[in-house]
């Protein structure tokens, strides 16, 4: 039946992708959003959606052959395969001199394939429009996902897996994070309108209370943070008003928490709960440290974590048995690939916001309203950097789509 199912999507993407290009990377990226595990053949498992993106790559050339159309230059791809190359060479490096310890081969050798995943989005969103597509097809992914959660139930902790996402609590939550700033971004720049400019806000709020309901400390932070560079993006007065107010707010509980004795009360609570997994984040982040003050320039080396972590952490009692480095992207490229790792992904974001902010700026220049293009970018961007802290951005495959589209959201701003 499965085998059926992805027959059948793979024949209407082919279809669609030669007619619709956005259309078809926006199905192939709900589809990646959805599955969360190759999907069985024979004895092993393969992950269909690398098929659907190879495939998406070639469709300007076949565009070209079939209708004549001018593809998409490459200077217009440079900055985003620039830092794929950078990073893909500090990895490599850095996986050498560490002795290719762990899955260090495994990332690697699929990391030019992910990489392609945001090419994707770079090659074939050539307009605002197609931008807008690909967003609505995710969040129709992403509702998928949401209804296939509220028929079969949350998963026990103690009960995840299996083929798609909703089977996760911590991926599902991540899921529905992005599209309620996706939502938000659509509703708030106005990028559509009528009744499904209704439909996106209702769902917005339905994505949220999903959030509440699976528990994802990540994805409440994630999507707070995400929805807040949004409102900037399209209405700056207002959120610095509300910003300063949140903040005065904010300041005033912080110092009566201090002084009442709250705060040491929830650190000491926080330090106590040894199944908290934000108290095995922290020592995974404080391991990363110690690490990374032990070789500073290339990190212990890529996939060496989790091994070398072993003689750092005999006072970090939450990583006693296991020391998964996959659920903290900001201390694993600290401690694998030290400070150069840090420089090149810090300066691919400094990079990527400081274009973010002078496209916003031009815009604003003229006194026009900022276009969809630039919310759903910022959005998506301040997504990234949040869920960065909860799981793997720089090393899965669907992190690397999402950092493709960030820059085709500024890059089609012209």
């Amino acid at each position: 039946m499965i085998i059926a199912i992805v027959a059948l999507f793979s024949l209407v993407l082919c279809l669609v992708a030669l007619r619709a290009p956005a259309y078809g990377l926006g199905l192939a990226a709900a589809a990646d959003m959805i599955l969360m595990e190759g999907v069985p053949v024979g004895g092993t498992t393969v992950a269909v959606e690398s098929f659907f993106f190879l495939y998406l790559i070639v469709i300007p050339f076949l565009g070209q052959l079939i209708s004549q159309r001018a593809r998409l230059p490459l200077e217009e791809a440079r900055p985003y395969l620039t830092f794929l190359g950078v990073f893909f060479v500090v990895c490599v490096a850095s996986a050498v001199i560490g002795g290719m310890a762990g899955n260090s081969s495994t990332i690697v050798s699929r990391l030019p394939l992910w990489g392609l995943f945001g090419l994707s989005s770079v090659w074939l969103c050539r307009s605002e429009r197609d931008i807008v597509r690909v967003v609505l097809c995710v969040i129709a992914g992403c509702a998928f996902l949401l209804a296939m959660a509220v028929l079969t139930g949350l998963p026990s902790p103690d009960e995840q897996g299996g083929l798609m996402r909703h089977r996760y609590l911590n991926p599902l939550g991540h899921a529905l994070s992005l599209a309620a700033v996706l939502c938000f971004g659509l509703w708030a720049s106005r990028a559509v309108r009528g009744p499904l400019r209704v439909t996106v806000a209702c769902l917005g709020i339905l994505f949220a209370l999903g959030i509440l309901w699976s528990g994802s400390r990540g994805s409440l932070l994630s999507v707070t943070l995400g929805v807040a560079t949004v409102a900037w993006v399209v209405s700056p007065g207002r959120a610095k008003s509300f910003g300063k107010l949140a903040a005065l707010a904010g300041s005033m509980l912080l110092i009566f928490a201090i002084s009442t004795g709250h705060v040491s009360a929830a650190w000491s609570g926080f330090l106590a709960n040894d199944a908290s997994s934000n108290l095995y984040r922290y020592q995974i982040a404080v391991l990363a440290g110690r690490l990374f003050l032990d070789n500073p320039l290339l990190g212990v080396g890529l996939g060496g974590m989790e091994g070398a972590g072993i003689f750092q952490s005999s006072d970090l009692r939450t990583l006693a048995v296991t020391i998964i480095s996959s659920d903290n992207d900001y201390a694993r490229v600290l401690a694998e690939l030290g400070g150069l790792g840090i420089a090149v992904v810090g300066g691919w974001a400094l990079f990527l916001g400081r274009r973010y902010r002078d496209a916003v700026r031009e815009v604003r220049a003229l006194g026009q309203r900022q276009p969809p293009v630039l919310a759903l970018g910022a959005g998506i961007g301040a997504n990234l950097m949040v869920l960065g802290l909860f799981e793997s951005v720089l090393f899965s495959p669907t992190g690397w789509f999402y950092v493709g589209l960030a820059w085709a959201c500024v890059r089609v701003q012209r």
